[in-house]
């Protein structure tokens, strides 16, 4: 079999950080192609450098040991200095033939034997340091030895630039599902997160086609550092179809390791949108939302789960728990009064009365709940009674009136009615006191004389004479 190099018209150039084969120090890699010129120099630590220059389609020898063919025009050249020593290697296309020409410094010597020997040794070390060759050398090594032996390959290849080509080649072969966990175990011993994320982007299907391999490809995922990296690729991996229900809760604890509030937020907020959720999932999202520090974030996925049909009993604490640990007050109130929106259990409204007594330290947007619950709530008298105590927890004498007189278009028991007469006693503004009892006074006049007289006992707590005058006439 050989191996084929079709040149590009294109001028590009990129400087590479990679270790060289058989050498422990640090190199770089300049490649400038140009007019269907390509020219790469690797530049060592310790003073072992190589260039190669071609033009032209290159055919190599399926051992990698020498160039078999070169296209009508084409040439190669490497060159090599180490410790003083310079080696150079011509080879062109001419009549149909090659030519090739070894100096071993300036002086020319034959190609054969010696220039044959180090030609070998060298192309061992450009193919394995360059992708030259990469895409036959690929197929070949599948069609002798399977996935095994283009990984095993990849071992021996240093560069995350090269590792990255010949595994991105590979997954365009028919693999077998066992043939991605040594493949994922190699991505993940890849240094460079670019290079990583490359290729775990690149034909993401093929991972996600069985469970097991999915499961793992998630985990090396978890291997990149770099939050930007890792949040691209879950995310597309979570509006691929392919990733269901089993596959979220590796993929939940991955987010766990991602520090960024925007890029954990930005993944969260996709499963949320993408995925019909089961209250187990629903639960281990919440959970992973909660490690999120701003409130701002926070708030957002809160009001997309909310609107979410499936939420368990539990996930449903875990929301309020979570709710409990946004600091801002007016994001905490935003989703309490986006939590009214759906009729709550008396428990539930316990919990929102509890947060917004506690918590809410606003009082303009904590008399905005009450207010809500109070008109769109179902209210039990044990409610009632939490309403009131949170109405006079509050300062503003205003905003205490204001939530009492939301009490007005709710049909109460008489229980209930002279509960909240009795309570409005205790605001600390006569024409507040007095203006809120004649809110009431046309359900007070048609009720009892026990309503009637927590009435006038409220209106009696009125210093001014004149307040108290039309409260009291208000239910004559």
């Amino acid at each position: 079999m050989t191996k084929y190099l079709k040149m590009k018209t294109l001028i590009t150039i990129l400087i590479l950080s990679i270790p060289l084969i058989g050498y422990s120090q640090s190199s770089s890699i300049s490649i400038n192609q140009t007019n269907g010129k390509t020219t790469m120099k690797v530049k060592t630590e310790n003073g072992a450098n190589f260039s190669l220059e071609y033009e032209g389609e290159i055919t190599l020898s399926d051992d990698d040991s020498d160039v078999i063919a070169i296209s009508d025009g084409g040439f190669m050249e490497i060159k090599k200095s180490a410790f003083g020593s310079r080696r150079r290697v011509y080879i062109e296309e001419e009549g149909g033939r090659l030519v090739k020409t070894y100096y071993v410094g300036t002086k020319e010597v034959p190609f054969s034997p010696e220039g044959q020997k180090w030609m070998a040794e060298i192309l061992l070390e450009v193919v394995r340091t360059t992708t030259l060759g990469s895409e036959k050398r690929v197929d070949r090594l599948f069609a002798n030895g399977g996935a095994t032996a283009v990984v095993n390959e990849v071992k021996q290849i240093n560069s995350d630039h090269v590792k990255s080509q010949y595994l991105k080649l590979l997954l365009n072969k028919n693999l077998r599902n066992e043939d991605y966990i040594p493949l994922l175990e190699e991505i993940s011993d890849i240094d460079s997160d670019h290079h990583k994320a490359d290729i775990l982007k690149y034909n993401m299907n093929s991972f996600l086609r069985n469970k097991y391999v999915t499961t793992e490809y998630i985990k090396t995922v978890g291997s990149i550092d770099s939050d930007h990296h890792k949040a691209e690729i879950l995310k597309t991996a979570v509006r691929s179809e392919l990733i269901n229900d089993d596959e979220l809760e590796p993929l939940c604890s991955i987010l766990d390791e991602i520090e960024s509030d925007h890029h954990k937020a930005d993944i969260i907020r996709e499963i949320l949108r993408t995925k019909k959720m089961n209250p187990r999932n629903i639960d281990l999202v919440l959970k992973s939302a909660d490690e999120i520090n701003s409130d701002h974030h926070k708030a957002d996925l809160l009001k997309i789960a909310l609107s979410m049909p499936g939420i368990s009993e539990s996930g449903y604490e875990l929301f309020l728990d979570l709710l409990d640990n946004i600091d801002s007050d007016h994001h905490r109130a935003d989703i309490l009064l986006n939590m009214l929106d759906e009729d709550l259990s008396e428990n539930e409204l316990d919990r929102v009365l509890m947060l917004v007594t506690e918590d809410v330290n606003s009082e303009h947007q904590k008399s905005e709940v009450l207010r809500n619950i109070i008109n769109n709530q179902q209210l039990t008298p044990s409610i009632i009674e939490k309403l009131i105590r949170a109405n006079l927890s509050m300062d503003s004498s205003h905003l205490q009136g204001e939530t009492f007189r939301s009490f007005n278009d709710k049909k109460l028991s008489e229980a209930s009615l002279v509960n909240i007469l009795n309570a409005i006693k205790f605001i600390d503004s006569d024409h507040t006191i007095s203006e809120v009892l004649i809110s009431f006074s046309p359900t007070v006049r048609s009720s009892s004389n026990q309503v009637k007289e927590a009435y006038r006992k409220a209106a009696d707590e009125i210093s001014s004479d004149h307040s108290k005058e039309r409260a009291l006439n208000a239910i004559k």
